[in-house]
């Protein structure tokens, strides 16, 4: 069973503290590890990117991966890093649903449950406000 790695920040602030991209990566890898999950190095995605928009490069081929069938499961550090917009966070939960693609976050452990759901968008939305402050 294959994992997709996603790690996102948008600030030198982040890339240099706890949040780097290596921090995320780090934490990630381990998490999908400790599920029985295979990571290839083809997917690990790391970018440098803001949260408010939904295409992005990077995002972009790790979505196609999930619609292609090739991983069974998503992982990202956080709500926030994997997008600001709930709306967004919604788009990709909801196409890991369609082909059965398990969504991990490393700080938030949500379930896929109708609650999970609400958890995940209560606190995409709080991101995006704090995005726009």
């Amino acid at each position: 069973m294959k994992a997709i790695v996603y790690c996102r920040v948008s600030t030198t602030g982040q890339a240099e503290n706890g949040t780097s991209l290596e921090s995320q990566r780090n934490a990630c890898l381990k998490l999908a590890s400790e599920k029985g999950y295979e990571i290839p190095q083809d997917h690990i995605f790391l970018e440098d990117w803001t949260g408010a928009d939904l295409e992005r490069p990077k995002l972009e081929r790790a979505r196609e991966l999930v619609r292609s069938g090739l991983a069974q499961a998503f992982v990202c550090y956080a709500v926030d890093r994997l997008a600001r917009d709930p709306i967004h966070v919604g788009i990709v939960a909801e196409e890991c649903a369609k082909r059965q693609v398990e969504l991990f976050f490393v700080l938030e452990p949500l379930d896929n449950s109708p609650e999970g759901a609400l958890i995940r968008y209560v606190k995409g939305y709080a991101a995006q406000i704090e995005r726009e402050r």
